[in-house]
């Protein structure tokens, strides 16, 4: 590929699309099933050195030292028909094809891994991933050392890696910087290391489970990468969005105007949460849990009185209607609701649109995790106060009833 392609989808494999944990357990048991503890522990033992050196998991070659110490060992030939013909699709996570094939829709898709020459190979030709992306595969020794081969190969504006190893996404972000969004799928043992997490920093987006992709469209992929904060955050912020126009919340009706972003904010967000929330309860985990007896746990929308008195009154309820949640609106908006509210659509369990919403505010210029951040310290002082106010109150009244007593 020659051409520039307005984006390009780079793919991780072992614990991003694969689950490279099970299959090592597997092959643990197998080995202890087949040849003992001991042997198991040994194989394990010499796995460890050339994984260091080299930084890819070398099974094959692993047992190739195997060998070298027990040379007349008649099981390697029955270890190595296992490893070679694993069954590395079953052990695809969830959604992986699905995520494959939406990127695909958007852009050129390239599986970007590290590995040996032949176990990497046919592990992604075994899992289906090699036809899935049409053939489009590098592997490297260190891909995070490669960056202008793969700018050779698949020449892009704007590229979309995702990866489980927070070490690789900074390397990487490091070189391309705002040509690049990272995706931190938190799947497998690098992602959940303590080490790794606290030394390198965030990556644009970060998902549990590679499936959450499909939550969001292109333009909040691209606008991930861009993200930056304004100048004299944070009143900039609360400046930008006092500016903007009024809007409509709901995805079928068009928008008052097209760069209005007023109050679409908070709505975008609940939208994202209750997707999310969704997502999760709608799960076949989940669902397990219920048939158990377990009973759902709805989500809260707290305090949706309307703050902007050019909006309407009743603006969140009609927003965040939506099944398995509780509204615990003011008395004053409950009143308005039995007045003139009418629902008659709910919040959809997918709202792509709030991906939308939160890119345009990413796009111009807003650092939403900025104002997050700004809003809950707000938010923390303010109860912080009130508790404070209340807990005085009752020490005073505690206090003129002793002296009445």
């Amino acid at each position: 590929m020659t051409q520039l392609a307005p984006v390009v989808f780079l793919l991780d494999v072992d614990n991003t699309l694969l689950d490279n944990d099970r299959i090592g357990a597997d092959l643990k048991r197998h080995l202890t099933q087949a040849f003992g503890a001991e042997r198991q522990e040994r194989y394990w033992a010499i796995f460890e050195k050339p994984r260091v050196e080299l930084g890819y998991a070398d099974y094959l070659g692993v047992l190739q030292r195997y060998r070298a110490e027990n040379p007349r060992g008649p099981h390697f030939l029955q270890l190595s028909f296992y490893l070679l013909d694993y069954p590395f699709a079953n052990r695809l996570f969830p959604a992986s094809l699905d995520v494959i094939e939406q990127l695909r829709s958007w852009g050129p898709t390239v599986i970007l891994s590290d590995g040996d020459v032949v176990f990497q190979p046919r592990k992604i030709e075994r899992s289906g991933l090699f036809e899935a992306v049409e053939g489009h595969v590098l592997i490297y020794i260190h891909k995070e050392r490669e960056l202008d081969d793969v700018e050779k190969h698949y020449p892009a504006r704007h590229y979309v890696l995702v990866d489980d190893k927070l070490r690789i996404l900074t390397a990487v972000k490091k070189v391309w910087g705002t040509r690049l969004t990272t995706v931190f799928p938190r799947q497998g043992h690098h992602a959940h290391d303590p080490k790794a997490l606290a030394t390198y920093p965030r990556a644009d987006i970060t998902i549990e489970c590679i499936g959450d992709l499909l939550r969001y469209d292109l333009p909040a992929l691209l606008a991930a990468g861009h993200a930056g904060t304004p100048k004299n955050a944070p009143a900039a912020l609360r400046e930008q969005l006092d500016a903007a126009l009024a809007h409509n919340p709901f995805p079928d009706r068009p928008l008052a105007s097209e760069a209005g972003l007023r109050d679409q904010l908070g709505i975008a967000v609940a939208g994202q949460t209750y997707e999310t929330y969704r997502f999760l309860v709608d799960s076949p985990r989940w669902q397990r849990i219920f048939n158990a007896g377990a009973r759902r746990q709805r989500l809260l929308w707290a305090s949706t009185g309307t703050k902007d008195p050019e909006a309407s009154d009743i603006l969140y309820i009609h927003a965040l209607a939506a099944p398995f949640t509780v509204n615990t609106m003011p008395e004053a908006t409950l009143k308005a609701l039995a007045d003139h509210g009418d629902i008659r659509e709910t919040l959809p369990a997918r709202a792509r649109y709030c991906d939308e919403v939160l890119a345009k505010f990413a796009a111009a210029g807003i650092d939403i995790d900025a104002l997050a951040a700004q809003l809950l310290d707000d938010g923390a002082k303010s109860f912080d106060k009130s508790w404070n106010e209340l807990l005085a109150s009752i020490a005073s009244k505690g206090e003129t009833l002793k002296k009445a007593s």
